[in-house]
């Protein structure tokens, strides 16, 4: 009985630290990782679903107006890029061209100005889905945002919109 005793506890010490090897070597090297980008965009996702109360299917429609708007609006952030790698290399040049760099300006001014146009009308596009309600705390994020002193509408657009935290709002 006693020798019984001994082989089970012995089995199930052995099955125990079996499964917390298998489990630690999953986590270690088979579990996909998740960037900070995808963590970042989980909790903006669920900030924003609780802040704005929304259900499965309205929360459902904006990821998909937001991928769209970011597929719509990444050749534009590319040539915004551009321009700006173009005007430090111009910079650093020892008779750097003025009329080469304000054209750059110029051309950032525009792309800027576009993504701009093209946020507003994704945020509009959101508006539609969103109940009177709703709406209002949608937007209640935007004015506590633009209320801080510093903000605005930034570079990457407004706030979530642009992948900006949502803490940026509170």
């Amino acid at each position: 009985m006693k020798k019984r005793t001994v082989i089970s506890v012995l089995l199930l010490l052995f099955i125990v630290n079996i499964t917390a090897i298998v489990t630690f070597s999953y986590n270690r090297w088979l579990k996909p990782k998740i960037t900070s980008d995808e963590k970042e965009s989980s909790v903006i996702w669920n900030s924003l679903q609780d802040h704005v109360a929304l259900n499965p299917p309205q929360l459902e429609k904006m990821k998909n107006l937001r991928l769209s708007f970011e597929k719509e609006i990444m050749s534009l952030r590319m040539q915004i890029w551009q321009k700006r790698k173009l005007l430090l290399e111009e910079t650093r040049n020892l008779k750097p061209d003025l009329e080469l760099i304000d054209n750059a300006i110029d051309e950032l001014s525009r792309l800027q100005a576009e993504i701009q146009k093209k946020t507003i009308r994704n945020i509009l596009k959101d508006k539609e889905i969103l109940s009177p309600r709703q709406q209002k705390s949608y937007f209640s994020l935007f004015e506590r945002h633009l209320q801080r002193p510093g903000r605005g509408w930034g570079r990457r657009g407004l706030g979530w919109q642009g992948h900006g935290s949502l803490q940026e709002f509170q």
